[in-house]
């Protein structure tokens, strides 16, 4: 088995077709077909169930399919660290946030970073929390700060930093609804509802759409958008209702007003996270990190959320820039 080979499979398990695998890759079907067929002779088993019309991903299939995502991408990061370091090193800090963590201590971890190493230049991008993981786990940014629940994915370190709940409908103000000084989530079952595009934050719709359930409905989807200033726009217009925790702390939007939501389940308490890639990690990442965990107001900033294949690797790091002087988050 060998980089090519696990390229070549990768595109063909995500495509589910080796005409698209093919121009995906930039080559002939019948190459990759060769290919796909001696790496399945190499391993003695079968990767892929295919006739003339379908392609299917056997077991073995599926979790070769994971692997081969994680290796790859530690190779795309192995090569933009030897990259990096032969330019002398790390000169800018790219964090990406969403949104909802412009409201944590992200805003003052910048500023402090930014006096303690003024000839590192930050760069700010924002990037929906799928697209941060990617990112991070391909070395394209240094820190992502987003909102996310569960477990770390393999390859990524992270811990929380505040823990919003959502508990208001952001609603139109021409509309009644916007008049009331409270209402319950199934008031706003007969409005359309904007949404976070599930592709983009399926954790997110998902529990909003289970909370909407056990009040009774399941919204009305009309409109999905991948920035909550976006929504806020949307909703201004009449275009529907959405729910966010963040009313109180967004700028006046005009055109929107803030209801607060009485019976909003347990479940839509959020965490905002600081997620990095242990492998990427140098003296300017460990120093945010740091800032931000210190000016981090929420006990909960204080508990790491490091996953199980890196935590050991993580630990002797700190252990080594504790040695070295270097802060350690």
């Amino acid at each position: 088995m060998n980089l090519n080979q696990l390229r070549h499979f990768l595109a063909v398990a995500e495509e589910l077709h080796f005409g698209k695998a093919a121009r995906r890759l930039g080559m002939a079907q019948s190459p990759l077909s060769q290919s796909i067929r001696r790496l399945e002779q190499s391993l003695g088993l079968q990767l892929l169930e295919r006739d003339r019309l379908h392609v299917a991903l056997t077991p073995p299939g599926a979790v070769l399919l994971d692997e081969a995502r994680r290796i790859l991408s530690q190779v795309q990061l192995a090569e933009h660290l030897a990259k990096r370091a032969a330019t002398g090193g790390v000169s800018r800090l790219r964090i990406a946030f969403t949104p909802a963590s412009v409201h944590s201590a992200m805003p003052r971890a910048v500023s402090e970073f930014r006096r303690r190493w003024p000839g590192i230049e930050v760069i700010l991008e924002e990037h929906p929390t799928n697209d941060q993981i990617e990112l991070l786990l391909n070395g394209l940014i240094d820190i992502g700060v987003f909102v996310y629940t569960g477990d770390p994915p393999p390859g990524l370190s992270m811990y929380t930093i505040s823990r919003p709940k959502l508990s208001a409908a952001a609603v139109p103000s021409s509309w009644p609804i916007a008049r009331r000084s409270h209402i319950r989530l199934s008031d706003l079952a007969a409005y359309p509802w904007i949404m976070h595009d599930p592709a983009k934050n399926e954790r997110m719709y998902s529990t909003i759409v289970d909370a909407c359930r056990s009040a009774g409905f399941v919204p009305t989807v009309t409109l999905y958008s991948n920035q909550w200033y976006s929504i806020l726009r949307l909703v201004a217009s009449g275009n529907g209702v959405s729910v966010s925790g963040m009313g109180q702390n967004l700028p006046k939007a005009d055109g929107v007003t803030f209801v607060k939501i009485t019976d909003l389940p347990r479940q839509l308490l959020t965490e905002t996270r600081v997620a990095w890639a242990p492998q990427a990690i140098s003296p300017q990442i460990n120093s945010f990190l740091s800032l931000i965990r210190r000016l981090s107001p929420d006990d909960a900033a204080r508990e790491n959320h490091v996953g199980p294949a890196v935590k050991s690797t993580a630990k002797r790091r700190g252990k080594a820039r504790r040695r070295s002087g270097v802060p350690v988050a």
